[in-house]
């Protein structure tokens, strides 16, 4: 699985898949107080989720829509697709690169619903990874333009005042065309895979080609 390659040292613990806005609308039927767009809450609201899985980290959310997730945020009820996949992990935590590459750019996006620390790295000529919602205030390794190999370190997972105010997640994406004013969520249409891969297929093909 790919969580296990970018964080090596959660690779025994239990994880599980998990929609996020199946879970907020269940939550909200019996709950409707809860806000999910404030971190606290959302983190709360997480780590309760994970003790009623069973699981003590969570990840999915490829191409789910998460219109209800993020009702009354700057994301349209029909722009709610979420181009990447979450890994639900605390701040802190230390993330590693699942692939080799070139970093393309660093960004550092603190903002209410920014990016927080963000690091795009260039695989090969028609593909892009972003990390993202991290820490960049730690200790940076990397410039722009070094080239990383599988299993270096990119960064911690960022608090809420350092990831744009999310809750505490690593956001990871894919990208065949990069630009620096991509977001993380887009409307549905044909060939959408196409531009924005699946990261758990993708990535983990590349980490296990012996190259």
């Amino acid at each position: 699985m790919l969580y296990k390659l970018l964080f090596p040292q959660l690779a025994q613990r239990v994880w599980k898949p998990i929609n996020l806005n199946d879970f907020a609308e269940i939550t909200h039927q019996f709950q409707p107080e809860v806000n999910f767009l404030d971190a606290v809450q959302m983190n709360d609201w997480l780590h309760q989720v994970h003790e009623d899985l069973g699981c003590d980290y969570s990840y999915g959310g490829y191409l789910e829509d998460r219109s209800h997730l993020w009702c009354g945020s700057y994301i349209k009820k029909d722009s709610a697709i979420h181009l990447g996949i979450d890994f639900n992990v605390p701040m802190g935590t230390e993330v590693y690169s699942a692939h080799s590459g070139k970093v393309v750019d660093i960004l550092y996006d603190p903002e209410n619903f920014g990016w927080g620390g963000r690091v795009t790295i260039q695989i090969n000529s028609n593909l892009y990874v972003v990390y993202a919602h991290l820490n960049l205030l730690t200790t940076l390794l990397f410039n722009k333009g070094d080239e990383l190999i599988k299993g270096d370190f990119i960064g911690h997972t960022g608090s809420p005042n350092q990831n744009g105010d999310w809750y505490e997640h690593l956001h990871i994406q894919l990208l065949t065309k990069f630009s620096v004013d991509f977001d993380g969520y887009s409307k549905y249409y044909d060939g959408i895979e196409n531009d924005y891969p699946n990261p758990e297929l993708i990535l983990k093909g590349i980490a296990n080609d012996p190259m």
